[in-house]
């Protein structure tokens, strides 16, 4: 199968265009920054 990927125009992406893909597609999952971790709560499995 031939890669059909435009890497070039993908590594032309800043960290903003990124951002603004994320903020724009109502599918994204959240991301995953200071915010999110700071209330995060580490649940161990019982045994």
């Amino acid at each position: 199968m031939k890669d059909r990927s435009n890497w070039e125009r993908v590594d032309r992406l800043t960290d903003a265009d990124i951002d603004q893909a994320i903020a724009d597609d109502p599918d994204a999952a959240p991301t995953l920054d200071d915010a999110f971790w700071r209330d995060a709560e580490i649940l161990h499995p019982r045994r």
